[in-house]
């Protein structure tokens, strides 16, 4: 670049600047006020997740709070009308053991780790359970509970002489006279209060921060109730001053909750961390709930879009002020860059293995060929140029020609023509061609590109020859496999009826013995006779089911359009007499649509499970089967519901098995094999079947049906 090129780079390079700097200053601005508007975004999501967290639990401490309160009242109410007066008075030597099986029970129902019974010095008289004693404090609450109405609760304390590590809640509850007069001791009941507060301290999602504390106010300071993620041995212990107006920044939340000021706000917690909180009353109680995320959890994703953001805008800035700057140096090397593109589209064109040539559109004259054209037609540069195709005879197919100059002059390009061109030496060649109209100079010319594809025709004519020999083939093996299946069937009956043979006649002597020679025989004879024929029909049973199986595995498939609410009405007609010998409701809800489906195969589904929900009701007290149907737009849904036992749906796939039961055969008959039936039937018809359950509540089988 000369000195007057420098210059007037210079000159134009600073206006450029005013505007990047304008623009990069304007983009700032926008993109912070854009993340500054999602941060908020994001707080105000976090503080929404904050109370759908915090308002259950306090929700349920409150439920726990009055379900004690309740359970106090009631074992009170049990030891007061006199109980526990004569006792201590002792005008009933036998009643410490019934004091004794009365309390067992009371913790054992409610989960107590123990309970006492005090006099009105605040003395114990009895204790059972696991926890059995009172510090000084407790006596304390005890005395002052004297002369309540109803049952309070004590402070947490670690006042437990059995478990000094473990955090106790007391609840009071005074114990009565026989008229109600005067307080004649207190009942204590103590719980685990680590054990409750544990069912919500895990925080519900993958949070590291997020943390539900419980705070009172004792004297001056702030109680913390429960133990903290971020501190051990905090629950009863840490205290922080109740200092600082509420309503100001920087002040714990648990200090805003005691004070009253309850609901959001973002502030620093007891470990100085800025926080996002949401506090609100624990309701029966002077304690407040307080739910938080450190804010700096809660804005990572903010924080990396910012920084991946002020990264993209400085690289975007660097480059777009690099390519200004290029752009303002490369003008000055225009042409030199042109004539090297020039240069590279002929090494291009040149060295290309595609026959590359350029034609004039009206008379079809060769401007331009490639040395790959040479290699194709066997005619040399010298020889093609100024020439056209039907001069060197290229075409053996003319229209083929026309075709595609006709297509390019209506402005449409030629992808993909399979052109027969014949060589200067006369052998024929095939080319894939693509031609497309260019302009040069103001004149339309062809600019057209031939791939050599003549040996892969000669190879396709061949991966064709051996393609309808593979046919062949697969035909001889087709009838080779249908005269298998013929024979393995012959060969099915063949067994099944070999097999039968033995089992009637072992089912025959059987029942001859039972009726010629049962006199002679004890009850015990008789019975392994009966199990003995049994057996042999349960076998006889066995066998037809697994030659059903075997059909439905080989038969043909018939797809018909079936209704199958005609299905349906024959099968219950055909069950009518066990419906109304056990007097089983049946409803039957089902349209009359038809579906395409094998209707053999249809009837063996239906057949199984309609017999399935007969079997399985034999022990409801009112039994039912519902059977319905719904579209679903492209198949149709058949349901079987019925009120039976059930199963667990952990063995869902299992009872699909062929041989697969949930159930004795004992106390439910069969052989295992009727829902492998159904499923076979509806996979080969292209539908699927499946089921729903729960033990006791009976069962719904489902059968999806192509329409």
């Amino acid at each position: 670049m000369d000195a007057k090129a420098k210059f007037d780079a210079g000159k134009s390079i600073f206006p450029a600047l005013v505007v990047f700097l304008l623009f990069a200053v304007l983009a700032g601005a926008w993109g912070w006020a854009l993340l500054d508007r999602y941060e908020q975004q994001v707080k105000a999501e976090v503080t929404s997740d904050l109370i759908g967290t915090g308002k259950p639990r306090t929700n349920q401490l409150s439920a726990f709070l009055r379900e004690r309160k309740g359970n106090a009242r009631i074992v009170s109410g049990l030891l007061s009308g006199g109980l526990a007066q004569a006792w201590w008075q002792g005008g009933d030597k036998d009643l410490p053991a019934t004091l004794r099986r009365t309390l067992d029970s009371i913790l054992a129902e409610y989960g107590y780790a123990g309970a006492m019974i005090l006099d009105d010095g605040g003395n114990i008289r009895f204790g059972v359970g696991r926890s059995v004693g009172l510090s000084a404090e407790g006596r304390s609450m005890a005395l002052r509970a004297l002369g309540k109405a109803s049952p309070v609760f004590s402070d947490l304390y670690y006042a437990d002489p059995a478990a000094p590590r473990k955090l106790m809640l007391d609840t009071f509850a005074p114990v009565m006279s026989a008229g109600g007069a005067k307080t004649e001791g207190v009942l204590v009941l103590r719980g685990d209060w680590d054990y409750m507060f544990s069912t919500f301290q895990p925080w519900p999602d993958q949070s590291r921060s997020g943390e539900s504390l419980l705070a009172r106010q004792d004297g001056a300071e702030v109680l913390f109730l429960n133990q903290l993620r971020h501190q051990e041995q905090a629950a009863d212990r840490l205290r922080v001053p109740l200092t600082g107006d509420a309503s100001s920044p920087g002040v714990l939340p648990a200090i805003r909750a005691v004070q009253g000021h309850y609901g959001a706000t973002e502030t620093v917690d007891y470990r100085g961390e800025r926080v996002l909180a949401y506090s609100l009353p624990v309701p029966d109680s002077d304690w407040s709930m307080v739910v938080k995320k450190d804010v700096a959890e809660a804005l990572e994703g903010v924080r990396r879009i910012e920084t991946a953001t002020i990264l993209s805008f400085l690289v975007l800035a660097a480059l777009a002020f690099a390519l200004w700057w290029w752009w303002l140096r490369s003008r000055g090397r225009a042409e030199q860059a042109l004539r090297e593109s020039r240069e590279r589209f002929e090494t291009v064109f040149r060295a290309s293995p595609d026959s590359i040539t350029l034609v004039t559109l009206d008379k079809g004259l060769f401007v331009e060929v490639n040395s790959s054209f040479e290699r194709f037609t066997g005619y040399s540069p010298a020889e093609a140029l100024g020439r056209t195709a039907l001069d060197l005879k290229l075409w053996m197919d003319p229209a083929q020609r026309e075709f595609v100059f006709a297509e390019l002059q209506a402005g449409r390009a030629v992808n993909g023509l399979e052109a027969r061109i014949r060589r200067k030496d006369g052998e024929m060649r095939v080319g894939l061609r693509f031609a497309t109209k260019v302009e040069i100079g103001g004149v339309p010319h062809v600019l057209s590109i031939m791939r050599d594809i003549t040996e892969a025709k000669r190879a396709e004519e061949l991966i064709q020859g051996l393609n309808a020999e593979l046919e062949q083939r697969v035909r001889q093996r087709t009838a080779q496999l249908e005269r298998s299946n013929k024979e393995l069937e012959t060969f099915s009956y063949s067994v099944a009826h070999d097999l039968k043979a033995p089992l009637r006649g072992i089912d025959g002597y059987s029942r001859l013995l039972l009726a010629d020679y049962s006199a002679k025989l004890d009850e015990q004879g008789r019975q392994f006779l009966r199990n003995v024929r049994q057996a042999a029909q349960q076998m006889g049973q066995l066998i037809n089911d697994l030659l059903a199986y075997s059909r439905l595995e080989r038969r043909d498939m018939q797809a018909d359009k079936v209704d199958p609410q005609l299905l349906i009405g024959s099968l219950l007609a055909e069950l009518d007499y066990e419906i109304q010998t056990r007097g089983v409701a049946v409803s039957v809800d089902v349209s009359s649509t038809n579906v395409t489906a094998d209707r053999d195969g249809l009837m063996m589904a239906l057949r199984n499970l309609i017999e399935n929900a007969l079997k399985f009701t034999r022990g409801a007290s009112k039994p039912t089967i519902e059977i319905s149907g719904h579209d679903t737009g492209t198949t149709r849904i058949l349901s079987i519901r019925d009120n039976g036992v059930g199963f667990d749906m952990k063995f869902h796939d299992q009872i699909f098995g062929i041989f697969e039961r949930l159930h004795r055969g004992e106390d439910y008959p069969g052989t295992g094999v009727g829902l492998a039936i159904v499923k076979k039937a509806m996979e080969r018809m292209g539908g699927r079947a499946w089921a729903e359950s729960e033990p006791g509540k009976g069962a719904t089988f489902y059968l999806e049906i192509p329409k």
